[in-house]
């Protein structure tokens, strides 16, 4: 199982992640602080993926999946991308920043599961792909 971790703002959202993520067996880490907090769990902690909301206030979701794909190009970062109004433009940008996968809200444990093996297969390791 994974190591996930989560960033962003909406406790509602977040915790739904959650749930969801440790029903399904994997590990979850919340990196509530921002920027300096995520990238100190990952190293630390070793993540597998990540999951960021693109739709946070204080914290750039956008800002973060480009620093996450910059950094740590081997982490399958997902974007959670809330539907209601502009939601292709802000799926794309996320693509565009280096999100493997997109997550729409509201989601479920079928979505997660499939942005989790899309994510780890696509995010390469040390010459090779992951496997969930």
């Amino acid at each position: 199982m994974a190591n996930a971790l989560l960033v962003g703002e909406n406790s509602v959202r977040l915790d739904a992640a959650r749930l969801l993520l440790s029903t399904l067996g994997h590990s979850v880490f919340d990196a509530e602080g921002g920027g300096s907090q995520v990238l100190d769990l990952i190293d630390s902690i070793g993540m597998d993926i990540a999951f960021v909301d693109v739709s946070t206030d204080n914290v750039d979701g956008l800002e973060m999946i480009k620093a996450l794909s910059t950094v740590h190009p081997d982490l399958g970062v997902v974007a959670i991308v809330d539907e209601s109004g502009d939601s292709g433009s802000r799926v794309w940008d996320a693509v565009r920043s280096g999100a493997l996968h997109v997550v729409p809200v509201p989601f479920g444990i079928r979505d997660l599961s499939f942005a989790i093996s899309k994510a780890l297969a696509q995010a390469p390791v040390k010459g090779r792909r992951k496997t969930a």
